[in-house]
């Protein structure tokens, strides 16, 4: 209290003294005694520099300073106002809950407030007493935040070494705690880490396959985050074999090179092993991750092991010195460079380059192509310089398509060809000498080569499994003997070669167990080329060889499935086949025009079917002395210079039908005195010079031998008689 307020007080109080003693009847005598002023009471009030001329001790004091907001508790800052009715009136105040003075703060804007305070205030002005103390408690009770959770870089996923995952949170300073196990992390209030681990520098150590991180983001004074979880997988990365699986040079053999991209880990292997090896195979690959240097080929398999990480996935790679494994398809020079180290193609080889590729020569060591090699399309190629060594080819050998190619006896070592040789096409070759060394083979064609005058060589060709084709090469004067072959087991075509006149070779061969056709040679004259040839499975057809005017070279022949002599121009008889006597189902002469003679099938027993049809020439059939019988038909058709039947004379039983038509010369039927058994019709018609009578005697004796069909027997303007 200041010396003003206290001499007020007490000037206050001596006059109420004064006045109850008045009226008590007292005066200063009786024993009232007014004490005196303290010693820092100041001077009297009118004796005050400061005082007005006419100030009275009873000044009027400050209004007291008014809060706004009242006092009370908050959840967020303030922002408080203060004011006092007294114009002019400055007001102090305190935040400490003090007593304010003069000495305390002065109030000139709003004062915030952040946290809890008790706030005191005064209102002061000149000439005017102080105001009452004004006080009230501000209680700030701010809610704590929530730290954003923790960021994880990286994430869950699976990885071949150690995972550092990073740890951030977009709240400033955050502390972050974490577990490997999966358990809850906590933190306390100031931060500290409870049952988990502090992440120093934000950065957590993954080292085990398996681990589940659970994080949470801390800071004092506010709520710990979400928990952030990641699990890991730690698997050991399979090993990389350098060089890559395939092939590698015999010649210049190298050692293969293991390794994992997992830090520390340990590869085990097997070589050739029935079993995949496993962490605890005895083999593992040295430091320096070079396995021992293959000398043959070798299945490498290996697997990656690291302590605490899964194993890696077994993985496998071949290693071949000189098989090349797989098809290969060349379209380009380098890519056959590539293949210069094979000696053997487990699949097919393909070779068709446009240009530039004149020979064959990166395939020296070539030894055997298991599947097809094709020669196809090489616009270039003019020999197969390169091919030296090849011995075995499995599938099939196709030189086709090759324009510049005049020689293909580069092939000395070829010995087999597992489905059939092809040479077709190749413009330029006029002169194909076989392999020699070749016994054994699927099919061998030779056709559509415009240019090629001569084929020789397969000197050691035994048998051919599948076809002989020899066609429309058109050049083609003569083809050379292949005097080891005894044997076709397909079919033999010579056919539609324009320029061969003669065929001179085989003459070993005995048996073709499919057809043998000889057909379109424009210029062939004869065959003397198969005297032992003794069977031939299929039909024997020889057709449309406009100037052959016989068969020779047949005389060896003993069975034939089948025998079609049809539209050879200029056949006059068809001899050379005097041993042939069994076997033929069936025998069709047809359109011959100057075929007079049918000898040369005498002892023929049984056919199945007997067609002569439009031989015009034809006058007799003394070739079938021996036939008995036929399962089948027996059909003599325009046959205009047949007179008789003379031939015939054996011929008891026809399976099928008797056709005799348009045979306009025929006088007489007497050759048939034995026919007695006819399974199906008869027709006899339309042959001029035959008598009626004739026609009817067969019928009769049939009929008499159990024949109940109806005969077609009609116009038939012979005029002769029958006794």
């Amino acid at each position: 209290m200041t010396r003003l307020a206290l001499a007020k007080a007490l000037l206050g109080l001596t006059a109420t003294l004064m006045m109850v003693a008045n009226l008590l009847g007292c005066s200063g005598d009786a024993g009232v005694t007014i004490p005196p002023l303290p010693d820092d009471a100041g001077p009297p009030l009118d004796a005050r520099p400061d005082a007005p001329p006419d100030a009275t001790p009873s000044q009027t004091a400050a209004a007291t300073p008014e809060f706004h907001p009242a006092p009370g508790t908050f959840d967020a800052p303030q922002s408080i106002t203060l004011r006092t009715d007294t114009a002019g009136a400055s007001i102090h105040y305190t935040l400490d809950g003090s007593p304010p003075d003069s000495k305390s703060p002065v109030y000139t804007s709003p004062i915030s407030l952040a946290k809890t305070a008790t706030l005191k205030a005064i209102a002061r002005k000149t000439g005017f007493d102080d105001s009452a103390v004004r006080s009230g408690t501000y209680v700030i009770d701010i809610p704590p935040g929530v730290v954003e959770p923790a960021q994880l870089e990286p994430n869950s996923g699976d990885y071949p070494n150690d995972v550092e995952v990073h740890l951030t949170s977009a709240t400033a300073d955050a502390t972050f705690c974490y577990t490997l196990d999966g358990a809850q992390p906590g933190c306390t209030e100031e931060a500290r880490c409870a049952s988990s681990s502090e992440a120093a520098a934000g950065t957590v150590l993954v080292s085990k396959s398996g681990q589940k991180l659970r994080a949470i983001a801390c800071k004092k004074g506010m709520l710990a985050s979400s928990v952030t979880q990641a699990d890991y997988t730690l698997s050991a990365a399979a090993p990389v074999f350098d060089p890559m699986p395939g092939s590698y040079d015999p010649h210049n053999p190298r050692s293969i090179a293991l390794a994992s991209d997992t830090r520390g880990s340990v590869i085990h292997y097997s070589v050739n092993g029935s079993e995949p090896p496993s962490c605890s195979s005895p083999d593992t690959v040295p430091e320096n991750g070079a396995l021992p240097i293959l000398t043959a080929d070798a299945i490498i398999q290996a697997v990656t092991c690291k302590q605490n990480y899964a194993t890696s996935a077994v993985v496998s790679a071949t290693y071949l010195g000189a098989k090349c494994v797989g098809d290969f398809n060349i379209l380009s020079v380098p890519g056959l460079q590539e293949l210069a180290r094979c000696e053997e193609i487990t699949g097919n080889l393909t070779i068709g380059v446009s240009g530039l590729l004149t020979d064959l020569a990166p395939l020296a060591h070539l030894r055997s192509v298991n599947g097809n090699l094709t020669l196809q399309g090489n616009g270039a190629l003019t020999s197969l310089h390169g091919l030296e060594a090849l011995a075995v080819v499995g599938g099939e050998m196709i030189v086709a398509s090759n324009a510049a190619l005049t020689r293909i006896d580069e092939l000395v070592a070829l010995q087999s060809v597992g489905v059939r040789l092809m040479i077709w096409r190749n413009e330029a070759l006029t002169e194909l000498v076989g392999p020699n060394k070749l016994t054994k083979i699927g099919s061998l064609s030779i056709a559509g080569n415009p240019n090629l005058q001569h084929v020789g060589g397969f000197s050691q060709l035994a048998e051919i499994g599948g076809n002989f084709v020899v066609s429309t090469n058109a050049a083609l004067i003569s083809l050379d003997d292949m005097p080891a072959l005894t044997k076709v087991v397909g079919n033999v075509g010579f056919s539609f070669n324009r320029a061969l006149e003669t065929q001179s070779g085989f003459t070993r061969m005995h048996e073709v167990g499919g057809n043998f056709t000889i057909d379109g040679n424009e210029a062939l004259k004869g065959f003397s080329a198969f005297s032992q040839l003794t069977t031939i499975r299929g039909t024997l057809q020889v057709s449309n060889n406009p100037v052959l005017q016989s068969l020779p070279g047949f005389g060896g022949l003993t069975a034939a499935g089948g025998l079609t002599i049809r539209q050879n121009l200029a056949m006059t008889e068809i001899g050379g086949l005097d041993a042939l006597e069994s076997g033929s189902t069936e025998i069709e002469i047809a359109s011959n025009p100057k075929l007079v003679r049918l000898n040369g099938l005498r002892r023929i027993p049984s056919a199945t079917h007997i067609r002569l049809i439009d031989n015009a020439a034809m006058e007799k059939l003394e070739a079938f002395t021996a036939l008995t019988q036929t399962s089948g038909d027996v059909s003599i058709v325009g046959c205009l210079g047949l007179k008789d039947l003379t031939g015939l004379e054996a011929l008891g039983k026809i399976g099928g039908n008797l056709l005799l038509n348009a045979d306009h010369s025929l006088t007489n039927l007497d050759a048939l005195a034995q026919f007695v058994t006819l399974a199906g019709s008869l027709t006899i018609t339309l042959n001029e010079t035959l008598p009626t009578c004739q026609a009817d005697r067969v019928y009769e004796r049939l009929r008499a031998h159990g024949y109940g069909s109806t005969p077609d027997i009609r116009d038939n303007h012979g005029t002769g008689t029958c006794d």
